[in-house]
């Protein structure tokens, strides 16, 4: 019995080792980055002038952060910066599904958004104004669908 609870704790801590680091153990090549996973998530970035400017926001560098959302369940994104961020949503086609700027109170933007549709999303850290750079945190929260104002749906 003791050696099983061994074994087991051994292969427990062994995959959060490798979750961790990107891959398996004894794995040589690089991994892509996985999505995110739904849930509470904190995700921790900087904007600087060597990132892409946004279409969306002419001037402004952006960082696309991938996500895993699903589908009937209410998300409260929010991003927090000491600039005036600029938050976006995007399906996996790029189509734009919502957008805030001071959502969440100055200089923070915050989007909820209600989910009809399983797949793999895109948070979009920018800025209001033109060359603003620096670090962020996005926090990405399941919301109580009877308790928010959606500010965005997935069409």
């Amino acid at each position: 019995m003791a050696l099983a609870r061994f074994l087991l704790c051994g292969v427990i801590l062994s995959m959060a080792l490798s979750f961790t680091s990107g891959g398996y153990a004894g794995d040589d090549e690089p991994k892509k980055k996985p999505p995110q996973k739904t849930g509470k998530q904190n995700i921790k970035g900087e904007l600087t002038s060597d990132d892409p400017e946004y279409a969306n926001r002419p001037g402004s560098y952006h960082k696309v952060h991938k996500v895993k959302l699903q589908a009937g369940k209410t998300y409260t994104i929010r991003m927090r910066a000491q600039f005036d961020n600029y938050l976006f949503l995007e399906n996996a086609k790029g189509k734009v599904l919502a957008q805030d700027d001071d959502g969440d109170g100055f200089p923070n933007a915050k989007i909820v958004f209600k989910c009809t549709k399983d797949g793999v999303y895109h948070v979009i850290a920018t800025t209001f104004a033109q060359g603003d750079t620096g670090p962020y945190t996005i926090m990405i929260t399941e919301a109580a669908n009877d308790d928010c104002s959606v500010t965005g749906k997935d069409d």
